[in-house]
């Protein structure tokens, strides 16, 4: 502020505006610089990541479609019907012949065969191969758990070195079952070059990073499948940068991006496979494209930066020049210089700044000049008004000493009122007490024969519910005695059916009779089959003795069962003739029972009401009577502030004869002062 106050409003002006120009627009330009390589730098990524998922696309494509072709290979019943049938020559040339052909069809790869379960090659694309036994021991044991194990029908060990040719290969197995779909029987091998693979990923390309990397790298046994250095492919890789993206994988890293010196670094890890696809790009390359944006961004900066002091040092320079005269016409008014400028009078009434304070200037100088004048009026007044206050104060003196007398005589009268209120307040509120135990005796009423209503409405709705159900379990049992008594009637049909077992066993032992004369015509020859019409005749008797008996049973049930059915009627009409009649009159007393407890609820509620009332009244007495005993207490406090403001009132009637010689004293200096100013 010291530093400031000597300065120039022109040049506070330019400074500020440089200053804060230049922070703006430096501010300005690292905020535009940033964002700008930030979406530059994310944009490469982005491309970088979409390059880096194709290429990921193509390596899994390459990958299905090579499976798919050895399952379809598999999958030719000429395979199956060979391995069922290895001695067979004609199937012998038949499969050799369509892997031949199979082949043939494909793109670079390495071979084609097909083996028993013991890893004995069948048939190859190279006939030369043909007898030869690939695996044996434990290599052989683990490729057969690996096929068995192996989902969606292939077992794919991955790229590796072929130990044909030495070169990088996709390895595949196909096993081949039996007609139970369960039994092993032999397998089906490929290789396929990884050069095509190499070749279908050179296809793609990042647009403006023209210096960037592509590897292809095993995370397990660190094999290059894809380098840029051809001298490295099938060997374990020293590089650190990819080295460094084998320890995140490790570490459940499966894709990411990270910064190794001067290189930018995203990788993703193939699902199902521990092969890692990586793009290495140079930091400088991803930048180059932001740096020559934020050189264009700068030179930009500067030249507003120039534009804005040249705009800002003409507006100044136009801006302040009326300001002079504003502050000469200031300077006469600190000089109590009150006569008109005429330097202000071109910006009276102006709308710009200079105007309003020209305006104000002179605004103020008019108002200067009736203060001046107000002045020698209020001197005038002073001397009036002072003489005045000195015949009326000796007034108020007077009537004070008067007020003092009438005042005590008031303070003794409220006096004895207020003992009279105090008693009637105290009568009021025993009444109000022996109110309160009435309420509470009816309160208590009133909760019993709330509870007596609640156990007569129970009463009254079990009662209800019981006959009602008496009724629908005698019909129930009813119906259900008269289905049983239907379905005990039907025994008699059992009577028809034992006649027609005696007619049958009569009709019956007349055969046996008849049967055992023709045997005995036939002399020995019908012996045997007089035997079977002696049995057929002791069958038949004992038919009509079991008959017999079932019949007298019958008989016998048949006689039971009336009795129960009478017994049962005899049941039912006690049930409807005695006992749901008494149900029926206790429910009626339990109904009558509600009725008189809700007409004794309705009478305490009535006497409860009048007694509220009468409790609100005797409340609404006691607070009457409280508040003309406050505002009784409040008189008296009244009339000793009276008798205290009587005394401050003399006070000041004292002092006011002072303050009239003090304002006579003011009146003298206010025309000493209005003698300074110049108009």
């Amino acid at each position: 502020m010291n530093i400031t106050k000597n300065l120039k409003i022109s040049i506070i002006f330019m400074t500020s505006v440089l200053v804060s120009t230049v922070l703006c627009i430096s501010l300005l330009y690292q905020l535009a610089s940033h964002s700008s390589q930030t979406a530059i730098h994310t944009g490469m990524r982005h491309n970088m990541d979409t390059y880096l998922q194709a290429e990921t696309s193509a390596v899994q494509d390459f990958v299905s479609s090579s499976e798919q072709a050895l399952i379809l290979f598999s999958k030719s019943p000429v395979v199956k019907e060979y391995l069922k049938d290895q001695n067979n020559k004609d199937l012998f040339q038949k499969a050799q012949s369509y892997t031949t052909e199979y082949y043939n069809h494909l793109e670079n790869w390495e071979g084609l065969y097909i083996a028993n379960w013991n890893s004995k090659v069948l048939t190859y694309n190279v006939p030369e191969v043909i007898g030869k036994v690939l695996r044996e021991g434990d290599r052989l044991e683990e490729l057969r758990n690996g096929m068995l194990n192996a989902k969606n029908g292939i077992y794919n060990l991955g790229i590796i070195v072929s130990p044909g040719t030495g070169k990088l290969c996709l390895s595949m197995y196909v096993p081949v079952f039996d007609t139970d779909g369960k039994t092993p029987i032999g397998y089906v091998g490929a290789g396929v070059f990884n050069d095509q693979l190499d070749t279908i990923l050179k296809k793609n390309s990042i647009s403006g990073l023209t210096k960037s990397q592509f590897y292809m790298i095993n995370t397990e046994t660190k094999i290059n499948y894809i380098n840029p250095d051809k001298k490295t492919l099938a060997k374990e890789t020293t590089d650190p940068i990819l080295l460094k993206q084998i320890e995140l994988t490790k570490k459940q890293k499966k894709e990411g991006t990270f910064d190794y010196n001067d290189k930018i670094v995203i990788y993703k890890q193939m699902k199902n496979y521990p092969w890692s696809l990586i793009l290495v790009n140079d930091k400088n390359e991803v930048l180059s494209s932001a740096n020559a944006t934020n050189k264009k961004l700068l030179f930009s900066c500067i030249v507003a930066e120039i534009l804005i002091c040249i705009l800002c040092l003409l507006a100044v320079i136009i801006t302040t020049k009326p300001l002079k005269k504003t502050a000469t016409a200031i300077q006469k008014l600190g000089m109590l210089d009150l006569t008109p400028s005429k330097e202000l009078q071109t910006y009276i009434n102006g709308k710009s700044e200079v105007g309003i304070l020209a305006t104000e200037i002179d605004h103020m100088r008019n108002v200067f000049l009736d203060i001046i004048n107000t002045l020698h009026s209020c001197s005038d007044a002073i001397h009036t008004s002072s003489e005045s206050m000195t015949n009326h104060a000796s007034e108020l003196v007077d009537a004070v000493v008067t007020n003092a007398s009438t005042t005590e005589q008031l303070a003794a009268s409220m006096s004895t009122t207020t003992n009279v209120l105090t008693a009637l307040n105290e009568k009021v509120k025993t009444i109000d007490q022996l109110i309160s135990n009435v309420e509470s005796v009816i309160e208590k009423g009133n909760s019993k024969s709330n509870e007596l209503l609640d156990s007569a409405e129970t009463i009254e709705n079990k009662s209800q519910s019981s006959y009602k159900d008496s009724e629908r379990n005698i019909e129930l049992n009813r119906k259900q005695i008269e289905e049983a008594v239907n379905k005990l009637q039907e025994l008699s049909q059992i009577n028809t059916l034992v006649a027609d077992i005696l007619e049958l066993s009569n009709q019956t032992n007349l055969l046996s009779l008849n049967a055992s004369i023709e045997a005995a015509r036939a002399g020995e020859a019908g012996r045997g089959f007089a035997v079977v019409a002696s049995e057929i005749g002791n069958l038949a008797n004992n038919s009509s003795t079991t008959a017999e008996t079932i019949k007298n049973i019958c008989l016998n049930a048949s006689g039971n069962i009336k009795d129960v059915s009478n017994c049962f009627n005899q049941i039912v009409d006690y049930l409807e003739s005695n006992v749901t009649p008494k149900f029926a009159e206790f429910s009626e007393i339990a109904r009558g029972n509600n009725t008189m407890s809700v007409e004794l609820q309705e009478i305490i509620s009535n006497i409860k009401i009048i007694v509220d009332e009468f409790v609100d009244f005797v409340k609404m007495v006691t607070t009457q009577m409280s508040q003309i005993g406050e505002a009784a207490t409040q008189n008296e406090e009244g009339i000793d502030i009276i008798v205290e403001q009587n005394n401050q009132t003399s006070l000041i009637a004292e002092h006011i004869s002072t303050a009239i010689e003090q304002n006579n004293e003011s009146a003298e200096q206010l025309r000493n002062i209005i003698e300074k100013f110049h108009y």
